[in-house]
């Protein structure tokens, strides 16, 4: 009878990655934050249909930097203004990390997350709460 209500088989887990642009105005390109907030959606609606043998989930980062990415070049280009959105924007007052959100994407696709899906997780070091 256990079993009926906790099936804990290894299910295949799927993940995408949105932005906070989807929800936030962070001055991404219109079609960037249209198409991940249709990729949102779709997440949402394909986890009822793909249950219960597929799990799916998205995460949602902030700005993430990577030395070849927008925030790399940008604090390059213009470290002044990038330190600017760090100060103004960013509660937390960094910008996010690689292995700040690596850890997200590792228990998405792990048991412990068996029963999650649908879900989006924010990781932006609190942008999306402040606007």
């Amino acid at each position: 009878r256990e079993e009926l209500f906790f099936n804990n088989n290894n299910l295949a887990s799927h993940v995408f990655t949105s932005s906070i642009a989807s929800k936030v105005d962070v001055n991404a390109p219109i079609e960037y934050s249209i198409s991940k907030s249709a990729l949102e959606i779709l997440i949402k609606k394909l986890s009822k249909h793909i249950a219960p043998n597929q799990r799916i989930n998205i995460v949602s980062p902030g700005h993430i930097f990577t030395e070849t990415g927008t925030w790399g070049i940008q604090s390059l280009k213009n470290p002044n203004k990038v330190k600017a959105i760090i100060e103004n924007e960013i509660p937390l007052k960094r910008l996010g990390q690689t292995n700040d959100i690596v850890s997200i994407y590792s228990t998405l696709i792990s048991q412990s997350s068996s029963y999650m899906t649908g879900s989006n997780i924010v990781i932006d070091g609190g942008i999306s709460s402040s606007k």
